[in-house]
């Protein structure tokens, strides 16, 4: 999203607050942490598409978590599939629930 918005307003219209705490009750941290991976290979594939960045290898989709078992830290290996999900308002079933009636156009990447 951060991406979007630069491209679509600059960074004029960015902003950083510091929340000085977040507890998030919804997932445990290492879910967060694998949606983290995620996102950050989006973000990645997303300056690759832009032409910002050049990769020299494929990134991995594998990543590592340590779980603590009998006072010791044991790796676990993760396989993860990122998709690039599109934005709500081309979702035809959002445009429609909330009377949008035209699909907007939005700055793409180019492919």
């Amino acid at each position: 999203m951060n991406i979007d918005i630069y491209q679509k307003w600059s960074l004029d219209v960015m902003a950083q607050v510091d929340l000085d705490r977040r507890i998030h009750s919804n997932q445990d941290t290492k879910a967060l942490g694998r949606m983290s991976f995620a996102i950050l290979k989006t973000f990645i594939n997303r300056k690759v598409k832009l032409g910002l960045i050049e990769l020299n290898e494929d990134m991995f989709d594998e990543m590592i978590q340590y779980n603590l078992i009998d006072d010791m830290y044991v790796p676990e290996k993760l396989k993860l599939v990122c998709h690039e999900r599109p934005p709500m308002i081309e979702i035809p079933e959002y445009r429609k629930k909330f009377g949008i009636s035209h699909k907007p156009v939005l700055h793409s990447v180019q492919t």
